[in-house]
């Protein structure tokens, strides 16, 4: 099966010209491929051009794969052999072996991020929602006060459900906005809906 590819941190920040250059190195090496290799070599880029990998890492999945099949070839056996019959298995080893792209990482850190903060969103919103009720004047009522309390509900029950949904894809933990100096913000927005909400009933009774 596939041996752990040997990519180090520092070749993900390479320049694009040297990216060119050891595309064009695994070019000339990927023509002493036998033709069933060339084609299993083929199917696999295109594979795991499908994964948004970044270029040069690309390249280098690509050089460490050509050298197997390079070695499989001196060996007498097949690109299929050395796949273990199933290519789609053997990219997506590939891909697990070399982590997510730091990209991919950061993008999830802040939609996570924002799933987190939406309870507490939800509270802000609500606080001044119930605010401009009682500003406003308005009769406080049950009706009226389920309505204040719709962002609060929509926002909290869609954190949940995407958490739910996603499970541990998303690294930030739905507690985050209770950890450190960030529950003093939380506090203050719990502060501004619970006063809101009670100016809102003494003044529209």
């Amino acid at each position: 099966m596939y041996r752990k590819a040997s990519i180090t941190k520092e070749k993900n920040g390479r320049t694009a010209e040297k990216n060119q250059k050891i595309k064009e190195r695994n070019n000339r090496r990927d023509a002493r491929l036998t033709k069933e290799n060339k084609l299993w070599m083929t199917e696999i880029i295109c594979y795991l051009r499908e994964k948004s990998l970044e270029e040069g890492r690309l390249e280098d999945i690509r050089q460490d794969i050509t050298d197997m099949f390079l070695e499989a070839q001196e060996r007498g056996e097949t690109a299929e052999k050395v796949m273990g019959g199933d290519y789609k298995s053997f990219c997506e080893h590939v891909v697990e072996s070399l982590g997510e792209h730091p990209e991919i990482t950061r993008e999830k850190r802040n939609f996570g991020l924002f799933i987190a903060w939406l309870p507490v969103l939800g509270l802000f919103s609500s606080g001044l929602w119930a605010l401009f009720a009682w500003h406003r004047g308005r009769t406080w009522d049950l009706e009226q006060m389920a309505v204040t309390l719709v962002p609060l509900v929509v926002e909290t029950a869609a954190a949940f459900l995407v958490k739910l949904g996603t499970r541990n894809l998303i690294p930030i933990p739905m507690d985050y906005w209770l950890r450190g100096k960030r529950k003093y913000l939380t506090l203050l927005c719990g502060l501004l809906f619970f006063t809101g909400e009670i100016l809102f009933y003494i003044a529209g009774r």
